[in-house]
């Protein structure tokens, strides 16, 4: 058997080849693969060892996904990988198959645990593989990156006269891209031919704790994947990949259908978490009608506030003397005949004059205080 370095370099090679969409399918099921596994000692066994052991697992990427972190015996995974190989070189009718995408994602899981579990930085060997002691420190994920791609075709109704086409293509994609390293967060939409739009968020501290939020070491590792009797949208598909940078683990890519089979369990959570994200930061003042719509009190005039009380369908005035109360906020009140203490919500602020105020100032009740964390 192989040194462990040469075992880890000729998984991350071709781990790479199988990851490089742009590999020929001939590259692929050529016999260089083959006499790598013979060189290192792996043998060829139609996949009956593993299989013994793992059932599905030696074909299917949905069960090898599934038990793939168990896997640590680097001879037998070697040996799965060269007979994997085999069946398309030998047996498969067609050799073009190896590059299909759930073919190509059997052998990334395979050659990624294979360099993950041949690291000498992790792993010590002795003949065959044995676990080290100590416990190796969790990896990081440095970049996260999201391609979504639909295609939609459009048939109009009634087709105009003197044009040829009977339907139209919208091709339309969105990308995101949260890197660690340079801490930001980059959202691109490519709605059409010369419309792109893009936002770009540059923050210190707060991309790293998006991070944190994440199971970086479990993140997007199971996906359901839909049943073969799905009904697919007509005209139209919808797509995705998601590539993983890790700071020590090879790259990994996830392919398939953008909708809830098709995607990773935890990538609604994923979701919500980076629209949280955009949502707190906003589209800025500039455009916002609470700020350019908002003119400065004069001296002589009174604040009147609209409030809502809960489950409530009518706003109440109220009056203050406090300038830093803003629509949104919640303030304590008197409420009812009794005065009893109740918190509302601001949905709207105005100026009167005393001469046009819309209720008298003196049977109008104020707002005791506006309510604050410490409350």
């Amino acid at each position: 058997m192989a040194q462990m370095k040469q075992i880890h370099d000729f998984a991350v090679k071709w781990c790479d080849k199988f990851r490089n969409q742009n590999t020929n399918y001939i590259e692929l099921v050529d016999h260089f693969l083959a006499d790598d596994c013979a060189a290192l000692g792996f043998e060829m066994d139609c996949g009956h060892a593993f299989s013994e052991k793992y059932g599905q697992a030696a074909s299917s990427p949905e069960a090898l996904e599934r038990i793939i972190d168990d896997v640590m015996d680097i001879p037998l995974l070697g040996s799965a990988i060269y007979s994997r190989w085999r069946y398309f070189n030998h047996w498969a009718y067609d050799g073009a198959a190896i590059s299909e995408p759930k073919n190509r994602e059997w052998f990334i899981l395979a050659l990624s645990r294979l360099a993950l579990i041949s690291d000498e930085n992790s792993f010590i060997f002795q003949g065959t593989l044995k676990k080290a002691r100590a416990i190796p420190e969790p990896d990081m994920i440095n970049k996260i990156t999201l391609d979504y791609h639909r295609v939609t075709k459009i048939t109009p109704k009634q087709r105009p006269e003197g044009v040829a086409w009977d339907s139209v293509t919208w091709d339309y994609t969105e990308h995101l891209i949260i890197d660690r390293e340079t801490e930001t967060l980059e959202h691109i939409q490519n709605i059409g031919t010369g419309c792109k739009v893009s936002r770009r968020y540059e923050i210190e501290d707060g991309v790293e704790s998006l991070f944190e939020i994440f199971d970086e070491e479990d993140l997007f590792s199971h996906i359901e994947r839909a049943p073969d009797d799905v009904i697919e949208t007509p005209n139209e598909t919808r797509n995705y990949r998601i590539t993983l940078d890790y700071r020590k683990n090879p790259q990994r890519v996830i392919e398939g259908s953008y909708d809830k089979n098709g995607l990773p369990k935890d990538f609604a959570d994923f979701a919500e978490t980076i629209a949280d994200f955009i949502r707190f930061y906003g589209m800025g003042e500039i455009l916002d009608p609470a700020v350019y719509g908002k003119k400065k009190r004069r001296q002589s005039e009174y604040i009147f506030c609209s409030v809502m009380f809960e489950e409530g369908h009518k706003s109440y005035y109220y009056l203050t003397d406090d300038d830093s109360i803003e629509v949104g906020d919640f303030v304590l009140v008197p409420a009812g005949k009794d005065n009893h203490e109740a918190v509302v919500e601001i949905v709207d602020i105005e100026y009167f004059s005393e001469e046009n105020v819309p209720l008298l100032v003196e049977k109008t009740k104020r707002i005791i205080c506006k309510c604050t964390d410490e409350m």
